[in-house]
């Protein structure tokens, strides 16, 4: 069988508690595959803006350099990481 990872981006807001089923449902079945499942609230990861400086492309691919910061992701994913550099 597949060893497969997989990150699930928790968009729910505040008030969405009635998606808590849904979510346990969707981890539920994917462990049941034996898939390794890792879930990330976005509510609680601080990200900010980018300042277009491009050192994520240039100078460290994929890795924001300046004030794009995300708790439980490393230093800082850019959103421009999945383009090729």
């Amino acid at each position: 069988m597949l060893n497969r990872k997989i990150v699930l981006l928790d968009g729910r807001g505040a008030g969405d508690e009635d998606l808590n089923p849904v979510l346990d449902m969707l981890i539920n079945e994917l462990h049941e595959t034996g898939a390794a499942v890792q879930t990330f609230p976005l509510r609680e990861i601080k990200m900010g803006s980018c300042i277009g400086c491009f050192g994520c492309w240039l100078k460290t691919p994929g890795i924001c350099l300046g004030v794009i910061k995300s708790d439980g992701l490393g230093k800082g994913r850019s959103p421009k990481s999945s383009r090729p550099v």
